[in-house]
């Protein structure tokens, strides 16, 4: 359906042009620009823009440079045809395409069954969600002094079976966020370290993220919270992007919200986050107002592995872990993002292939497994190795496009799915663990009890998957900006639009306001 309306309406497009019009020549290539942008998402990712890329356009690039070549053929292909019948048509007949065309997509646009397959409604639409997502935000201050009194909590966990797995003592956590990795792409063959690793673990199953994207993924698990903002440029660049000003303003709210890096620093911990990013970058300010203690980031490696990206490699980001865990004062906590499996991009490494190496999807997966394996062989022969619990999971679900649709064989097209929780360390009781649907706001709670710290002033949203305790009902809804999805019996349902969720909604908004 969307690509038939998508082929209509650039027929629509170029059937503006008219030699003595101005203004149908303006509107012409505007739409021409429309569909291409559309056209440039849809033929790569197999759905058009999501407002989550508008929110973060000046990281566009890490999605590659596939959108832009199909967006530019496009653009070049219909601006030819728009000079051409504008020369060639005449003006009875185009008026009467045009009328009709034009009540044709008034009226469709009217039906979300079908008007919302249109590529111009469906960037509006985009546009009109990233600017209540990124722009307007601000929470009445009653409102936010309210949820601060409301949220605010002396006891971390309740009533833990955590004790059956982990004997609680003052372990080091190493806990790897790893980009856009949901649980059904780990199998022998593609990821054999990380398929040997789980099962010589205590694997966490039916465990679902709770937002998307990075931003969100990251800030919102190390604090147990949503936040709405998905992104900002220093510059202010880009369609509904917040500038430094604004974000500055809503990071200042997570002097609100309670991160695991705080708790662990009142308990005596080392806190560390390493990203692949620069150490001024956008990306770090995000992070900095959550307490944490070090931070390293591409500088910190002399010699970068040049690839397709200004940012740490995988191979880089774990031989960073590993020169710097030897000489970490214990106890500590070590964050590390990855991003070498971000949506989009090529593989590092063009030598480790899967099988053939014609799906890029396989090649990126199979290159992070191989450079997890070589870290882990180095891992377990350092003494701190037994005393540090060793974490596995990621920022979010994989993107939903068309390509890891058919790769992985799912029909699940929204930005929650179940992710990987790998939790190891050659003194912990290997299992499984059914989480049953729980979502990762339960991450630092989850943490803070296999370390046995169960008390300390926080506004956590979630329980440890381990408690007892009937966890609320935010730890089975997840959010990805406007849109909001509850997960029952791994049946993954969107109820925004739900009248019957529309006071759990409103309070996600909420908490997504509160969070920044």
């Amino acid at each position: 359906m969307k690509l038939i309306l998508l082929i209509f309406e650039s027929f629509l497009a170029i059937n503006l042009a008219y030699k003595r019009s101005l203004i149908r020549n303006f509107l012409c290539i505007f739409y021409i620009l429309i569909i291409s942008i559309q056209s440039g998402s849809y033929f790569f990712s197999g759905d058009f823009l999501p407002p989550v890329a508008l929110g973060n356009l000046e990281h566009i690039h890490e999605i590659g440079n596939k959108s832009f070549i199909y967006g530019t053929i496009t653009f070049i292909i219909l601006f030819c045809l728009s000079i051409f019948l504008k020369n060639k048509k005449s003006l009875k007949s185009a008026n009467f395409f045009l009328i009709f065309s034009l009540i044709f997509v008034i009226f469709i646009s009217r039906y979300d069954l079908i008007g919302g397959n249109l590529a111009s409604k469906q960037l509006f639409n985009s546009c009109k969600d990233a600017y209540r997502e990124n722009i307007v935000n601000r929470l009445d201050p009653d409102i936010r002094d309210r949820l601060r009194k409301s949220l605010l909590k002396s006891d971390i966990v309740y009533d833990s079976k955590a004790s059956d797995f982990i004997d609680e003592k003052r372990y080091n956590i190493l806990i790897f966020f790893i980009e856009g990795f949901s649980n059904r792409v780990i199998s022998k063959e593609l990821m054999p370290n990380i398929y040997a690793l789980r099962n010589n673990s205590l694997q966490v199953i039916n465990y679902y993220n709770h937002t998307a994207s990075t931003y969100r993924g990251l800030r919102g698990q190390l604090s147990s919270f949503f936040q709405i903002s998905s992104g900002y440029t220093s510059t202010g660049r880009g369609i509904m992007e917040v500038n430094k000003k604004e974000f500055d303003r809503r990071n200042s709210s997570s002097k609100d919200l309670t991160s695991i890096a705080q708790i662990l620093n009142d308990n005596n911990y080392t806190t560390i986050f390493q990203m692949p990013n620069k150490l001024d970058s956008n990306f770090f300010d995000a992070f900095k107002s959550l307490g944490f203690k070090k931070f390293y980031g591409y500088e910190s490696v002399k010699n970068p592995i040049k690839w397709s990206r200004e940012e740490l490699s995988d191979k880089d980001s774990f031989n960073l872990v590993l020169k710097n865990i030897a000489s970490l004062k214990e106890p500590f906590f070590y964050a590390i993002y990855t991003v070498g499996t971000h949506f989009g991009i090529e593989s590092e490494k063009k030598d480790i292939k899967f099988k053939s190496g014609d799906n890029n999807y396989l090649n990126i997966w199979h290159n992070f497994d191989y450079n997890f394996g070589k870290f882990f062989d180095e891992f377990k022969k350092l003494s701190i190795a037994k005393n540090t619990i060793l974490i596995v999971t990621a920022d979010h679900a994989a993107y939903p496009s068309k390509d890891f649709r058919k790769t992985f064989n799912s029909d699940n097209n929204s930005f929650i799915d179940k992710i990987p929780l790998i939790i190891y360390n050659p003194y912990i009781k290997k299992g499984i663990f059914d989480a049953k649907n729980l979502n990762s706001l339960s991450l630092a709670p989850t943490i803070c009890d296999i370390l046995g710290i169960r008390e300390g002033q926080n506004r956590f949203l979630g329980l440890s998957l381990f408690d007892k305790e009937p966890h609320p009902y935010v730890n089975y809804i997840s959010a990805v900006g406007s849109k909001k999805y509850k997960v029952i019996d791994n049946k993954i349902t969107r109820i925004d639009k739900d009248k019957n969720y529309k006071k759990e909604v409103e309070q996600i908004l909420l908490y997504q306001k509160f969070g920044g």
